[in-house]
């Protein structure tokens, strides 16, 4: 059987007076307007990411030769393909063995090519 205890309570519950209430309705405005800067804080640096985000016409273009060269393997267009190299290049392709030159660019093409239809 439980032993109910006559004591009072341990804590101390009192009221709370004008001045406090004042304190703390002052306090909840301070904060919404922490929360209010913060939010406007946080927009102004999204808006300043999206003004930067834009890509410059040197990145567009440099899209746009990645683009053409995937187009060019996925239609197997090996003169397109060849023309986006440089006539010097040197490309060390992860399967081979050795740096090679642009008339061996497409050699992992042909084989891939090959593969697709056999």
């Amino acid at each position: 059987m439980l032993k109910v205890s006559s004591s009072p309570c341990p804590f101390k519950i009192s009221p709370i007076r004008m001045d406090q209430r004042h304190k703390i309705v002052a306090g909840e405005k301070e904060a919404q307007m922490r929360i209010n800067r913060i939010i406007g804080e946080v927009a102004l640096v999204l808006c300043a990411c999206s003004l930067f985000a834009q890509k410059s016409k040197d990145e567009e273009s440099v899209w746009k030769l990645e683009h053409a060269y995937w187009e060019d393997v996925k239609t197997d267009d090996f003169g397109s393909y060849l023309a986006l190299w440089h006539e010097n290049s040197v490309a060390w392709p992860a399967w081979g063995a050795k740096p090679m030159r642009k008339n061996h660019i497409t050699d992992w093409l042909g084989a891939y090519t090959l593969k697709r239809f056999i």
